[in-house]
């Protein structure tokens, strides 16, 4: 306690300089706090799936996600190691009901989606889902756009002004940082988009095809096989290859940009973690030029301290715990400035920053801590 009152005591007879060393070092540990937030948080997408390690989604060597539909049944039936299959496409589709539009992003996909990606159905009809082409399953965010807080099983909805669909269930919203993102289901047989015909009289419709394998088995299973068993339905691409990609990494697979999925801006993140390094640097760097500049202006203290019987020894470790106490007020202000920055550097990002995410990251806390 008495090296905590020494410590103030230096400060206010040094109200200027203290601002100028402490606020400029608190100003910069905010900025790299929000940075490094940022890009902690970016890190976390799709990770809050349940056994997102075992979720797989076909591409071809071109970074083409487009599939033959028979693709998906071939796995299923002939690989007992995938657990479950579906077939995906998205698209924005106006949805009216009782002369109310309302515009959706609307996953045409099939029942085993459910099982690849385990959203947990709220209310309604739980198995056989799409049984009927013209069933839909909405997402809890998607029918309180609709209905608000009323009961939309059983309601009738048309999707398009083309197709009337019957509500047969409510599931969970998405993760908030998931790559994939949709507000209703609808059956894939519903809406055939995207159809290819050779030249023969084979065709096929392309879909974005996920697979989740057991947790015995990885891709190398299918290395082999998979374009084997792909060509047959695409012969018209021999050029083509196929390979597993974990869904996992799919938010940052910026060489697939037509799957559907959100992604992250790579070189963006990139450059705020390089610029949260130099931020950081250059703030260690001028705190401790201003530290060396105001210990000259301490010289009278010192000889005065030393008349008085202080020895060498003691004297460091005054400099060193009013060093700590200095960083440690330093980093309190800093993570207070974080908190009014947020929104300002959010807005500029257009998205929502969680500041606490670096508490649940122990390198870069670390990283900033003892920066």
């Amino acid at each position: 306690m008495k090296a905590l009152n020494i410590y103030f005591r230096t400060l206010s007879r040094n109200k200027v300089f203290s601002l100028i060393s402490i606020g400029g070092f608190s100003l910069s540990l905010a900025v790299v706090v929000l940075l490094l937030s940022f890009i902690r948080s970016e890190k976390q997408y799709d990770r809050a799936i349940p056994e997102v390690g075992q979720i797989y989604r076909i591409l071809s060597n071109d970074h083409s996600s487009y599939i033959p539909e028979q693709a998906r049944d071939k796995l299923l039936s002939e690989f007992p190691q995938v657990r479950a299959a579906t077939k995906v496409m998205f698209g924005n589709s106006p949805v009216l009901y009782k002369e109310q539009n309302t515009d959706l992003r609307v996953v045409h996909t099939d029942s085993g989606f459910f099982r690849v990606f385990s959203l947990p159905v709220v209310s309604g009809q739980r198995d056989a889902l799409f049984r009927d082409p013209h069933q839909a399953v909405l997402t809890e965010s998607g029918a309180r756009l609709i209905f608000g807080e009323a009961n939309p099983i059983g309601e009738i909805l048309n999707v398009s002004h083309e197709h009337d669909v019957e509500v047969v269930a409510v599931v969970q919203d998405f993760p908030e940082k998931s790559s994939l993102q949709g507000e209703m289901f609808c059956s894939a047989d519903l809406r055939m988009q995207y159809s290819l015909t050779s030249s023969g009289d084979k065709e096929a419709y392309l879909y974005t095809i996920f697979l989740k394998l057991h947790p015995a088995y990885g891709p190398e299973f299918l290395q082999d096989t998979l374009t084997a068993l792909i060509h047959p339905y695409l012969d018209w691409y021999e050029g083509r290859e196929y390979a597993l990609h974990p869904f996992k990494d799919a938010y940052f697979d910026i060489d697939s940009p037509w799957d559907g999925l959100a992604h992250a801006n790579v070189k963006l993140l990139s450059l705020l973690g390089w610029l949260s390094l130099i931020i950081l640097i250059l703030a260690v760097f001028n705190y401790i030029n201003l530290t060396i500049a105001q210990s000259t202006g301490r010289l009278h203290e010192l000889g005065v301290k030393q008349v008085f019987g202080a020895d060498r020894p003691g004297l460091i470790r005054q400099f060193i715990r009013e060093a700590f106490f200095q960083v440690v007020l330093a980093l309190f202000l800093a993570f207070v400035l974080a908190i009014f920055l947020k929104p300002v550097l959010g807005g500029i990002l257009g998205k929502d920053i969680d500041l606490w995410m670096i508490l649940k990251d122990p390198p870069t806390l670390l990283l900033v801590l003892f920066g």
